[in-house]
C-alpha cells in the first residue's frame, strides 16, 4: 500500500471553549514570555479601548437626546 492510498487518522479533541484555547496558548507561550506579555498587554488595551467607547457612546447619546429636547421642546414619542 502506498502513502497515498493509506487512510488518514482524524483526531478528535473534546471542545473545551474559551478558556480551554486561552489556556492552552499561555501554555504555548511559556517558552518565551515575552511574546505572552505582549499577547497579555494586548488584551489589556483591547479591554481599555473597548471601556473607553462604551463612556463615548453613552455621552453621545446623552448629548443627541439632550439636543432633541432642546431644539424639539414640543415633539414628544408617541
Amino acid at each position: 500500500m502506498t502513502d497515498q492510498n493509506r487512510p488518514q487518522q482524524v483526531i478528535v479533541q473534546p471542545a473545551q471553549g474559551a478558556f480551554g484555547v486561552a489556556t492552552d496558548t499561555i501554555g504555548a507561550l511559556r517558552d518565551s514570555p515575552t511574546l505572552l506579555v505582549m499577547v497579555l498587554l494586548n488584551c489589556a488595551f483591547l479591554a481599555a479601548l473597548a471601556y473607553y467607547l462604551h463612556g463615548q457612546q453613552e455621552a453621545t447619546y446623552k448629548l443627541v437626546d439632550k439636543m432633541f429636547d432642546r431644539c424639539l421642546p414640543n415633539v414628544r414619542p408617541p
